[in-house]
């Protein structure tokens, strides 16, 4: 009789098959031996990659000139191509009151960038009407802004000046005693830029982005938002001029930032400080102290993006600043600008702005907290 040799080779399963083979002692099962490279757990152990908000410097400046015109960076409008003007800040400090009735103060943006027109109107306490009342001249303050420049010399040509505003904000905040504070702020930026003129608390508040608010010792700001592809333009008009520019259409006055304040009784005279700050941008041959801006129209259009929805409020400006780049953070998973994915290592700004403000980085996989 023939005898033949077999070979057996053994093999050994993975460990949740040889578990399952020694339970089972009737059943004879081959144990088989893989090797394979655990990379889930491997991948685990390394620093994932996650995805940072990268924005250039100008449009990061530009956003944050807009959340934060008082004493944020002085920033130009990084808009389709490249210029050479001059930013410069411009303020007003005061104070006003309510009346017996209510009290009111409004802002105009364009007028914050020339020095002969009054830029901030508001009530003292011999107001005596109901309603934004911007031509009781003999009841209300009319401040100016400190600019170098006046509507006169606004026009168009190389001798002319053509301006824009890049951002501004109006703040005030209660400055009475505690015993006499209370009432309530009706605050609003008009979202078509249309003159706050003749409006009453009822009317205030039956708009969309009107804010109600607490009369506090805290600031309470309303920021200037761009509302038309107009506002992004040098334009060549004089504030208050009926004729047409070739780039911007007709401006008039407006003073469309501003807020109602009824106080907790007719008898109480709640008395406020404010602060309303503009970053202009002016362009002419006769305009000293220019620089080269910057054109970034990806990032402008991420900026604008994010301020849409800020409505008036008592938040501090930080808070503001990091609400505004979450809000650009939405806009680039909208696909509305760009993003890169860089390892946990990399950078996401230059030392100026980390040295100001913490860095925006944000995994996409984990919730992110309201404010």
């Amino acid at each position: 009789m023939q005898t033949q040799t077999v070979k057996t080779v053994k093999t050994v399963a993975p460990r949740r098959r040889q578990r399952r083979a020694s339970r089972n002692n009737n059943v004879s099962q081959p144990i088989v031996q893989y090797t394979t490279t655990n990379r889930s757990s491997r991948s685990r152990s390394r620093k994932q990659p996650v995805q940072k908000l990268v924005m250039s410097s100008c449009a990061r400046d530009y956003l944050q000139c807009l959340v934060n015109p008082f004493d944020g960076p002085l920033a130009c409008v990084p808009s389709d191509f490249l210029n050479n003007n001059r930013i410069a800040r411009t303020f007003v400090r005061g104070s006003f009151a309510c009346g017996p009735n209510v009290g009111f103060i409004a802002m105009d943006p364009f007028y914050m960038q020339f020095n002969d027109y009054p830029a901030v109107i508001s009530s003292n306490s011999s107001f005596a009407g109901t309603t934004i009342d911007l031509n009781d001249t003999a009841n209300i303050n009319l401040a100016l802004s400190n600019s170098d420049y006046t509507t006169a010399v606004v026009g168009p040509g190389n001798a002319g000046l053509s301006w824009r505003v890049v951002g501004a904000g109006l703040r005030f905040r209660y400055r009475g005693t505690e015993l006499n504070r209370g009432g309530t702020i009706h605050a609003l930026h008009d979202p078509t830029h249309d003159s706050l003129q003749g409006r009453s608390v009822s009317v205030i508040d039956g708009e969309l982005q009107a804010r109600q608010l607490p009369v506090t010792t805290k600031w309470t700001t309303i920021l200037y938002r761009p509302v038309s592809p107009d506002d992004l333009e040098l334009s060549i008009t004089s504030p208050g001029s009926t004729t047409k520019s070739p780039n911007i259409t007709a401006i008039v006055p407006r003073w469309y930032i501003g807020a109602v304040i009824t106080p907790p009784s007719n008898s109480t005279l709640s008395s406020f400080e404010y602060e309303a700050a503009c970053v202009c941008e002016y362009q002419g041959r006769n305009v000293r102290g220019q620089v080269t801006t910057h054109a970034d129209p990806v990032g402008l259009s991420a900026a604008l993006q994010s301020v849409v929805d800020i409505h008036p409020s008592q938040i501090d400006s930080k808070a503001v600043t990091h609400t505004a780049f979450q809000n650009v953070l939405h806009a680039v998973r909208e696909g509305i600008t760009h993003m890169a994915a860089t390892t946990a290592q990399g950078d996401l700004a230059d030392e100026h702005f980390k040295s100001k403000n913490p860095p925006i980085i944000v995994n996409p996989n984990r919730r992110q907290s309201a404010l």
